[in-house]
């Protein structure tokens, strides 16, 4: 599996390059910090749609996020939406239909769908 990169047309591989232990420990990290404030969750097409609040600390919280999980899921395409009059912040993770399915089995998204 993997995802040709358009900017370079280098393939890559649908597989985080966390160690087994560590992703399994990032996993429980992300779900605590990240996922726990999840307010709704959208299917999209090509991803998920995460809905988080709209203060401060979330933001930060979700572009810590967000830099973190793009050096270790290379393959994967993050938006982070910030609407006017402080609505919700939305995190879009999305890719091909095989990344959709490695999302919702490594990061487990099913289990937190609002």
């Amino acid at each position: 599996m993997s995802k040709n990169n358009k900017d370079t047309n280098i393939e890559i591989p649908i597989a985080c390059l966390l160690p087994k232990d560590e992703l399994t420990q990032r996993r429980e990290q992300v779900h605590r910090e990240v996922f726990s404030g999840i307010t709704t969750t959208q299917e999209l097409a090509d991803g998920y749609e995460l809905v988080f609040p709209s203060d401060a600390a979330w933001l930060t919280r979700l572009t810590e996020f967000v830099s973190y999980e793009r050096v270790c899921c290379p393959f994967l395409t993050f938006e982070l939406l910030m609407d006017p009059n402080q609505a919700p912040l939305r995190l879009r993770i999305r890719g091909s239909e095989e990344i959709k399915t490695f999302l919702e089995s490594e990061l487990d998204l099913t289990a937190v769908r609002g």
